[in-house]
């Protein structure tokens, strides 16, 4: 699933990891790890456990209606941007209120 080059989803992971690094020091996840982790088909759900905005899902599955893992990383970028204090430990908990118990763990064991 995804149309997005792999250019495309390189720099956007890597402006992910820089982001998340100068506000908590952490070892980041790489794209493919994260990824792997996080299963696309629930990043509406994930982006409402997270405070997105229905409003920014909406702009955000009407520009990559075809690229799941774009769609994402659009909105984990739209979280992170937008949130006063973004930790991945947030987004392990967001992946547990929907359900993603055993990713969760598994992305929690990478940093």
């Amino acid at each position: 699933p995804g149309n997005t080059s792999p250019v495309m989803n390189r720099a956007l992971a890597r402006e992910l990891r820089e982001f998340m690094a100068k506000q908590r020091g952490m070892r980041q996840p790489t794209l493919e790890e994260l990824l792997d982790n996080v299963k696309p088909v629930q990043w509406q759900r994930m982006g409402l456990k997270l405070g997105v905005q229905q409003y920014d899902l909406d702009v955000i599955e009407k520009d990559r209606s075809h690229d799941t893992n774009g769609a994402l990383l659009d909105m984990l970028r739209k979280w992170f941007r937008g949130c006063k204090n973004p930790t991945w430990g947030a987004v392990v908990k967001a992946m547990k209120e929907i359900g993603e118990v055993r990713e969760a763990k598994r992305l929690q064991d990478m940093f």
